[in-house]
């Protein structure tokens, strides 16, 4: 590399500053002209996962690193697909795929007996992957629900409108400094009698698992 030359790596026009080599982008003298945006950035990212849950309130959460291989793709001006591989406790785990996409619903044949003070409405399945970009962060959400709409405990709260099963993740990666943090949440509706209660309260439990990490380029496809 000669003197004055620079490395960069561009997401949806904004460079992302990450020490390293950018894949399949060539380097650019300061003079030159931008080349066509790259397709896929690599990246290595090395932190800690936290995993918790109410299920077993008396356990404390539990802590430990790990490492996720992170693939960002766009076409154009549009994310196309995020990509991870995460090694927690150096075992490989299944790898997890988002691709943004419409709100899609599978609406069941079978509706739910007339609405009561906790259940209502119709037996629906919702799927929802979005990407979105900033100046400063790439942006990663899904949700995923199933199951009937019910009031529940959520988050010490009584009769909140929920699902019975909702699973969220949640993503940032600052372009800049290379920060990340994902969260996980797989939350589940049970019916819980108290002791002396007549009858079941529809509570929410949730598993969380987050994992906050810097990410670095890496110039070898993983995965």
């Amino acid at each position: 590399m000669t003197k004055g030359m620079t490395l960069v790596c561009k997401l949806n026009g904004y460079v992302l500053g990450f020490a390293g080599m950018c894949l399949l982008a060539p380097p650019l003298l300061a003079d030159e002209p931008d080349p066509d945006p790259i397709t896929t950035v690599f990246l290595v990212c090395d932190g800690q996962f936290t995993v918790d849950s109410d299920w077993l309130p008396d356990v404390p959460p539990d802590s430990f690193d790990g490492t996720i291989y992170l693939s960002v793709t766009r076409d154009g001006d549009v994310f196309t697909q995020i990509k991870l591989q995460p090694f927690e406790r150096k075992e490989r785990l299944r790898s997890q795929t988002f691709v943004p996409n419409v709100v899609l619903q599978d609406v069941s044949a079978e509706q739910t007996p007339a609405a009561t003070d906790d259940q209502f409405g119709t037996a629906e399945t919702t799927h929802i992957v979005t990407i979105s970009a900033s100046n400063d962060e790439v942006l990663l959400k899904e949700q995923r629900e199933s199951g009937a709409h019910v009031k529940a405990r959520l988050n010490g709260q009584p009769l909140v409108p929920t699902r019975m099963h909702v699973q969220l993740v949640d993503m940032t990666l600052n372009r800049f400094s290379g920060k990340m943090r994902i969260s996980w949440e797989d939350r589940k509706v049970s019916d819980v009698r108290p002791a002396g209660a007549i009858r079941a309260t529809k509570v929410t439990f949730t598993d969380k698992k987050a994992f906050d990490a810097t990410c670095h380029t890496i110039q070898e496809r993983l995965f």
